[in-house]
């Protein structure tokens, strides 16, 4: 059996199903008791595990990602203030932008929203998390059935057209193209987040998500400043905790073209532009 099995090869079964329910349906799915039947799942499972996350069926990795761990543990509470403002802003026929899409988590949550003229678009240039991506988005579920169009695309997005160094650490989920992060570095395409946006036909972003790992403003400011403003975001959620690796400051400049800060905690900062 392979990771490109059908969809429920991996359906947890035995002392595997009893601990996610447990961490999922009890109060024990909480603090260092939830991280300690965690630490036994992953001891337990050599193998993904065949999940149904927000409606969605989703093939997930417990070992070196803890994106896709911490969905699998305890789903109603993953990332719920990102989500309840992705819930707000995405429109049911609206474009979900997903920069440094990992195993497609996000991109999930936001397909379940969306409706007949949706668009999901998925940037991840892992190359091992980007076949677990197109996993989640195109095998696992049709959602081109649903009429929600799906745009995978399997690169790094930066100020310019070419290559560049991704390190990848043992935690694959902190991957950057920051000089940074440490880890393997392999070579991955490059292209600006406008160029791609038109390669793909996308002319309007609803919400966009950008996690990148503290490369975010390598990312935006050639794209602030040389696209237009219709191609802006009407919202976006941005991972701010490496903040320090910036030579830009992104949020301030998003404040300045009028984007209005609608929450900030110690990882993120959700914005929405003022005339949109």
């Amino acid at each position: 059996m392979t990771v490109d099995a059908p969809f429920g090869s991996y359906r947890p079964t035995g002392a595997v199903a009893t601990m996610l329910a447990l961490t999922q349906k009890t109060v024990l799915g909480r603090g260092h008791l939830r991280k300690a039947i965690g630490n036994l799942l992953r001891q337990r499972t050599t193998t993904p595990i065949d999940v149904q996350l927000w409606g969605r069926n989703a093939r997930l990795h417990l070992q070196s990602n803890h994106a896709e761990f911490k969905a699998v543990l305890n789903p109603k509470n993953y990332s719920h203030r990102d989500f309840a403002f992705i819930r707000q802003q995405l429109p049911r026929a609206g474009t979900f932008l997903d920069i440094g899409a990992n195993a497609g988590m996000f991109s999930l949550f936001a397909s379940s929203l969306l409706g007949k003229g949706g668009c999901v678009v998925a940037v991840e240039p892992q190359p091992g998390l980007f076949s677990r991506l197109v996993y989640n988005m195109t095998v696992a579920n049709d959602l081109a059935s649903e009429g929600v169009r799906t745009v995978l695309a399997q690169t790094a997005v930066g100020p310019v057209s070419g290559t560049a160094e991704l390190a990848v650490p043992n935690e694959l989920g902190q991957a950057s193209l920051s000089p940074h992060v440490g880890g393997v570095r392999i070579s991955v395409p490059l292209i600006p987040l406008g160029d791609l946006l038109r390669r793909e036909g996308v002319t309007r972003v609803d919400v966009m998500k950008i996690d990148v790992e503290g490369y975010e403003d390598e990312v935006l400011q050639s794209f602030f400043e040389k696209e237009d403003r219709s191609l802006f975001p009407r919202a976006v959620l941005i991972e701010h905790c490496n903040s320090t690796r910036w030579k830009w400051d992104c949020i301030a400049h998003m404040q300045s073209i009028g984007y209005v800060q609608a929450h900030r905690d110690n990882a993120n900062v959700f914005l929405t532009l003022r005339d949109a």
